[in-house]
Order: structure tokens, then C-alpha cells, then sequence
């Protein structure tokens, strides 16, 4: 795999020419996402989507053209880089963008036919030994491969000592008395209990989108908010949450709705974020929030002032919790 690094100006670029050249991406007031164009040109399914120009530019050097195109995503630099597109630096901690291009010459199996059928043995001979041509290997306790996860741990040790490949077993973390493992961590995120999500990860759980045109009644209620366009990772259950959202490196604390907003009969399920102080215009703007605690449930109100008066309450709360959390 080829990773592109991509900082946020030229993303921006992208953006706007695809808009431009690509037919058939909405009306004319939505925005287009970096990741829908990679979803438009990828998903592993779709690549003769992707337009000439922009595989032109993201295709690794020296080959004849990408495999697949995997996920562009977004985060912030370990360590200074150079923009593969304007060579401009990006440094420690700078937000950017990453292309996954999945070469001819990198490992890639369809999780249909031959990949899952094969057994423990054939996948450590054929994947971890020839083509992966591993040294060390690190796995949990309740690690399982092969057909029918016929493979443990067990297994694993006896077939990397024969294969004189170190092998590292690490003991579960518990907190609580229970196992920390990432599907309980999903459990509590999609059940809206960030306290205990959060006390079992390192950081706050953290959601990356770009912030697209919305209705606009946030704004005429007094409380402008920022959409967050199609967010790739698990969102929290339906709720009104404190957070902190990120934009250019500075850290603004902020109300956020993930769910409907039955009030003005909108069923759709949406994450809006309300930045308590900011000034600016945010839209088309990639954005990270963080997640620190749930304030209470999404609420039908008779009135759009009853409604007004909540979010008063709802802004004081998370202004609160960000001086606890992230100032305190």
C-alpha cells in the first residue's frame, strides 16, 4: 500500500475541481466531501470512477496504476512531512489528509472465495510467511485465524516456532473486572455512555468530518452550526453531548447533537456541532470533535423559544464539562 500525504489547501483543491468536472453529485448547494470522492472512486469497486487528473496525481510513482483505491482520511501529523502535491511542510501536528492507493504489488484479498476458506495452516504458510514474510508477530489472547477460526493462539505459537518467527503474546487490560477489548469499547460508544468509553480508550473518542451546508436554522435560532458531513468511524448513540471540536490546531468547546431534530420534523440522523465562541466560516472545512460526556436525550419542543432556552442550558453544561475536562 501507497499512502499520499495531502495537506489541507491542496484537499481543498480537490474539492473544487471535482465539483466542477464530476456530473451527478447533488444539487448545487451541497458540498462534496473528500471522502465521497473517494468513495465515488474506490470502495474497491468503483475505481474507473476516479477522474484522470486526480489518479494522476495520487498514483504511486513508478507503476502502471493502482490496484484499488482505498480511504482517504484525515488526521494529524506524528512528524513533519512534506505535501505530496505542493511540497509545502507540514509540521508536527499539522492537519492533513491521507490516500490509501493499494498497489499491484501489495498484498490484497477479497474477504469473498478463496481468503476466507482458507484453513489455519494455509493462511500463516501463504499470508504470513510468503507473502507477508513476517519476523514477529504480536496477538492477543483470544486471537483466532484460519477457516472456521480454527487457529488460536495455541496454534500460532506452535506454527512460529517452526517457522522461527518471534512471536509476542500480550495479556488483556482489565478495568473494572471486565476485559478491555474494542467491541466493548463500541458497545459503550453506540450506547452514548462516552464517561465509561472514554475512561477505556487514551484519548476522548474522537469523530473527523467536513463541515457541508445545512438547513441553516441553526444560524436564525442564534446557535450556527457546523454539519459534519457522512463521519467514517461509529457514531455515539442519538444524544446532545459536551465536546471539543478542533479546527486549525486550536481547541473550541462545544455542544453537539447526533440524531434527528424532531422539533422542526427532521428525521434524519445528523452531527451538528455548536463551537461555543468561534467566529468564521467553517464550511468545506475538515473539522474533528471529541466527545467528553452525554448532556441528555434528543427532545421534541412545542416551540422553537423553548428550544432556544435548552440550548442556553445545553451550552452552559458543555462549557463546563470542557473546563473540567480540558482546561482544569
Amino acid at each position: 500500500m501507497t499512502r499520499k500525504i495531502i495537506c489541507d489547501g491542496c484537499a481543498g483543491g480537490i474539492r473544487q475541481r471535482y465539483r466542477k468536472e464530476m456530473k451527478n453529485v447533488g444539487p448545487p448547494h451541497r458540498s462534496v466531501s473528500l471522502s465521497e470522492i473517494a468513495e465515488r472512486g474506490g470502495g474497491f469497486s468503483a475505481r474507473k470512477l476516479v477522474p484522470t487528473w486526480l489518479e494522476g496525481m495520487l498514483m504511486p510513482d513508478g507503476q502502471d496504476g493502482p490496484a484499488e483505491w482505498g480511504k482517504l482520511v484525515s488526521g494529524r501529523m506524528r512528524h513533519d512531512v512534506v505535501c505530496d502535491l505542493c511540497s509545502a511542510r507540514l509540521e508536527t501536528g499539522k492537519f492533513c489528509w491521507a490516500w490509501s492507493v493499494y498497489t499491484k504489488r501489495t498484498p490484497y484479498f477479497e474477504w469473498e472465495g478463496q481468503f476466507l476458506e482458507l484453513t489455519a495452516r494455509e493462511f500463516f504458510d501463504r499470508i504470513v510467511k510468503s507473502r507477508l514474510g513476517a519476523q514477529a508477530m504480536v496477538e492477543g489472547t483470544n486471537f483466532f485465524f484460519g477457516h472456521d477460526r480454527t487457529g488460536n493462539v495455541d496454534v500460532l505459537q506452535e506454527f512460529c516456532r517452526e517457522a522461527d518467527v518471534i512471536l509476542e503474546i500480550t495479556q488483556p487490560v482489565v478495568i473494572d473486572g471486565q476485559t478491555v477489548s474494542s467491541s466493548r469499547i463500541r458497545r459503550l460508544i453506540a450506547a452514548g455512555q462516552l464517561d465509561e468509553a472514554n475512561a477505556l480508550l487514551t484519548a476522548p473518542y474522537r469523530v473527523r468530518g467536513t463541515v457541508v451546508r445545512g438547513a441553516g436554522r441553526g444560524a436564525t435560532l442564534g446557535f450556527p452550526t457546523a454539519n459534519i458531513d457522512r463521519p467514517e468511524t461509529l457514531l455515539p448513540g442519538e444524544g446532545i453531548y459536551a465536546g471539543r471540536a478542533w479546527v486549525d490546531e486550536t481547541p473550541w468547546p462545544a455542544a453537539i447533537s447526533v440524531g434527528p431534530n424532531p422539533t422542526f420534523g427532521e428525521a434524519e440522523l445528523k452531527v451538528e456541532a455548536y463551537l461555543i465562541g468561534f467566529q468564521g466560516d467553517l464550511y468545506d472545512r475538515a473539522i474533528e470533535v471529541d466527545f467528553l460526556a452525554r448532556l441528555r436525550d434528543i427532545e421534541q419542543f412545542d416551540s422553537a423559544d423553548l428550544l432556544v432556552v435548552q440550548l442556553h442550558r445545553d451550552i452552559a453544561h458543555a462549557t463546563d464539562v470542557f473546563k473540567t475536562q480540558c482546561e482544569g
